[in-house]
């Protein structure tokens, strides 16, 4: 098995190592990197068996690491000091996450689950990786969850989202509205590629309903369903840009 080790602390990789020579006799090669971008250098240009891989990291953090690369076929487990990033590594598709420091008996059981996986398994784990990933890239139909269970709705029917806090409220032209525990910035990050625009820190349209745009400081929108929604000031130029004027 080969394993590549990212982390910004030089003894935390260092133990690691030992602890994977020492008891996880399967790994056979493990390169170590303190930085993060030459750590992705390195993956766009190999593929290991494993990545152990620290999430607070300068430069680049784990997650963002991983969102650079898109698409991958190896393993990843998370090692970190935190654990308030627990559910958000496993929506990575990780296959583990520990906490610092390593526990060996919790490493070993890492390492064992990977081992354990048939080929078959992992094949399938791969093709539904790369469907998910060419789904989720520019989605037509989306899954809001919410308290009554999960709507399906299609992208093109909502006109705006609206932030509520660590809530977010998505708006449709026949008045419905359904609020969804998900914060405005993952719902931008879910519809960047749709043709949505957060216009205003509250406020992400659909580019599409927007109906007229009308002068001032920022500006405001009238969209499709008659709502009114201010333009920063910091967004205007931008937000124009997208548009040829006659």
């Amino acid at each position: 098995m080969n394993v590549v080790i990212i982390d910004d602390e030089i003894n935390c990789c260092e133990v690691l190592q030992l602890l994977l020579q020492k008891y996880c006799k399967q790994v056979t090669d493990v390169k170590l990197f303190n930085n993060s971008s030459e750590g992705l250098t390195y993956l766009r240009n190999n593929t290991p068996d494993l990545l152990f891989l620290d999430i607070e990291m300068p430069i680049l953090n784990g997650f963002d690491l991983l969102s650079e690369l898109g698409e991958i076929n190896f393993h990843v487990i998370f090692t970190t000091a935190y654990d308030k990033y627990a559910v958000r590594a496993f929506k990575f598709n990780a296959i583990d996450y520990l906490l610092k420091p390593i526990d060996k008996d919790e490493l070993i059981g890492a390492i064992k689950k990977i081992t354990e996986k048939k080929p078959e398994e992992k094949r399938q784990g791969n093709e539904i990786l790369k469907m998910k990933s060419t789904f989720q890239k520019n989605p037509d139909v989306i899954a809001i969850s919410s308290m009554e269970g999960i709507t399906f709705i299609e992208v093109k029917d909502i006109v705006y989202c609206e932030s509520d806090g660590s809530y977010t409220a998505f708006f449709f032209n026949d008045n419905r509205r359904i609020q969804t525990s998900k914060p405005i910035k993952d719902v931008e990050e879910t519809l960047a590629e749709s043709g949505f625009y957060r216009v205003h820190q509250s406020y992400l349209i659909n580019m599409k309903h927007i109906r007229k745009y009308i002068r001032g400081d920022g500006g405001e929108v009238v969209m499709s369903n008659g709502k009114t929604i201010n333009v920063s000031r910091q967004k205007k130029q931008e937000f124009l840009s997208f548009f040829s004027k006659i």
